[in-house]
C-alpha cells in the first residue's frame, strides 16, 4: 500500500523499516508488517491507496467480461503451444 511515512524525529534522515527517510518523511509502498512497525515505533502514517481497493477494482472488470471472451481467451491460450512447435 502506498503511504507517506513521517518519523518522531522531524529532521531524520536513513533507512527504517527498508524506507528512505529525508528531513523526516517518506513516501513509498510498504507492507502490513511495515505499517505495524511504523504506527507501534510511533511514526504517523497516512495511507494513500490501500491494496484492498485496488483488488475491488480488478474482481468488478474480470466480473464484467463476457464469458465468450473469456473461452476464446482459453481457446486461444491452448492453440498457442501447439502452433509454435510446427
Amino acid at each position: 500500500m502506498k503511504a507517506i511515512i513521517k518519523s518522531p524525529v522531524e529532521d531524520y534522515m536513513g533507512v527504517s523499516a527498508s524506507v528512505a527517510f529525508a528531513d523526516g518523511k517518506a513516501e513509498a509502498d510498504i507492507s502490513e508488517s511495515q505499517l505495524d512497525y511504523f504506527e507501534s515505533a510511533g511514526y504517523k502514517v497516512e495511507i494513500l491507496e490501500s491494496p484492498k481497493t485496488t483488488k475491488a477494482k480488478t474482481k468488478v472488470k474480470e466480473a464484467e467480461a463476457p464469458a465468450e471472451e473469456v473461452a476464446e481467451a482459453e481457446v486461444d491460450t491452448e492453440a498457442k503451444p501447439e502452433t509454435q512447435g510446427k
